[in-house]
């Protein structure tokens, strides 16, 4: 028994420093599209990855869980599941051109994200966040 758990920490402590000290990166990808024309790609996302062999009760699996659902509701032996979420990230993409009229350069700027409001009801309308776009 001491054998078995002294290789799963020797297995799971190296696993949890790379997952745990993973740095987040900003992206950008600078895109030429004609003389003078450019589009700037640009964002982060954010998501969850995981693995559990038991559910979690009424407010669901993942970040959410919070209380273990009862024995009759469970899976059955060696039945584990994964799943993940994606929420709390944004795209933006923008645009610009040479000048056209004297100095005027024309301009624009697209962005969705996953921050809109939580308008559903509680407890579960918060789980789905709400896509959102500005121009």
């Amino acid at each position: 028994m001491r054998t078995r758990i002294a290789s799963f920490c020797t297995l799971a402590v190296p696993a949890v420093l790379m997952l745990g000290g993973a740095r987040t990166t900003s992206a950008q990808q600078v895109v030429k599209l004609g003389e003078g024309e450019t589009l700037t790609i640009s964002g982060f996302v954010s998501a969850t990855l995981f693995s559990d062999r038991g559910l979690f009760g009424s407010f669901g699996q993942g970040q959410n869980a919070e209380i273990s659902a009862s024995p009759a509701n469970q899976r059955g032996v060696d039945q584990s599941f994964t799943d993940g979420d994606f929420r709390n990230s944004r795209l933006r993409f923008d645009f610009a051109a040479q000048p056209v009229l004297g100095k005027w350069a024309p301009k624009a700027t697209v962005e969705f994200d996953f921050f809109g409001a939580f308008n559903g009801i509680p407890p579960f309308g918060d789980e789905q966040p709400q896509i959102r776009g500005r121009v």
